[in-house]
């Protein structure tokens, strides 16, 4: 179990942040549920209710929030949970958006997005490193209904080591921005990026090129008792006037979970002038300035 905290105006005190719960099924369990490290993602979601699904958040789809317990954040391999982390509670504010944009659902292939405005929706889908959107439209046949439907390709994007792509509400007009982020490997250095894209009907803008988020080097990685292939990040990113991106930082010696906190924030902003494509598109981290690094 590790314990995290940030120091309060006294010298001699601390306010913990966040508990941390690794290891074995003994260490701890939910009250609810009996959920516990090594429990099934089926297990999770009958205890605590299905996933939160927030369209002004993103996260990893390794990183889990069960209905239930909101504050918590659950890692998942191999359909089982590895980790749970619970945070202090702080108060959610409801954004404020645009016209309603639902998203349709998820498919074992694609995820829901809005990205156009007026249109039936999208679906992501991932191939490696490359971003497929299809729209979708209901089927108006003869013998047709509505739930049937089918899709055409609208856009395919080219993001070099992709970690995941996601949708992100964008408050200002109710509607999705995609967001891709993706993570470089050098000897000594590994970098976090992120890029987002504005759909519209006859472009494609960047609301954020290619910017570095995060950055770990062997030296910093070392003195957390850890090599940096070692390393990885878990993020989350919210929606607010730019894009907030936090999220977990876990260390795996010999290749077992050991240590998992929780990261400093960073605020990236969106861009407002036009940075626009209307082809394919390779996305890959161009540059190295400003980037964060992963401080628990």
């Amino acid at each position: 179990m590790l314990i995290g905290g940030e120091s309060t105006t006294s010298l001699t005190s601390s306010t913990a942040s966040f508990v941390a719960v690794v290891g074995t099924a003994e260490v701890a369990r939910t009250e609810k549920g009996d959920i516990h490290v090594g429990s099934t993602v089926a297990e999770l979601e009958a205890a605590l209710g299905p996933f939160a699904e927030d369209v002004d958040r993103a996260r990893d789809p390794r990183l889990v929030v069960p209905g239930a317990l909101r504050n918590a954040r659950v890692l998942i391999e191999r359909d089982r949970v590895s980790a749970i982390v619970v945070t202090a509670e702080t108060p959610r504010v409801d954004v404020v958006t645009g016209p309603d944009c639902p998203r349709p659902a998820s498919t074992e292939r694609g995820t829901g997005a809005c990205l156009l405005p007026g249109s039936g929706g999208e679906l992501i889908e991932r191939d490696r490193d490359e971003i497929v959107v299809r729209s979708i439209e209901a089927e108006t046949g003869s013998g047709g209904s509505a739930d049937e439907r089918r899709s055409k390709v609208i856009a395919t994007l080219r993001v070099p080591n992709l970690v995941f792509v996601a949708p992100l509400r964008n408050a200002t007009d109710g509607r999705d921005e995609l967001i891709a982020i993706s993570r470089t490997d050098d000897p000594q250095l590994r970098t976090w990026s992120i890029v987002a894209y504005r759909f519209d009907a006859k472009q494609i803008t960047k609301v954020i090129d290619p910017s570095p988020l995060y950055q770990l080097s062997a030296a910093q990685t070392r003195w957390i008792g850890a090599e940096l292939p070692d390393v990885e990040l878990y993020l989350e990113l919210s929606s607010k006037d730019g894009i907030e991106v936090g999220g977990l930082l876990t260390t795996r010696p010999y290749g077992k979970l050991r240590d998992v906190v929780v990261i400093s924030p960073v605020v990236i902003a969106r861009r407002h002038g036009k940075s626009a494509t209307s082809e394919p598109t390779d996305a890959g981290p161009d540059g190295r300035p400003n980037a964060g690094s992963a401080r628990p």
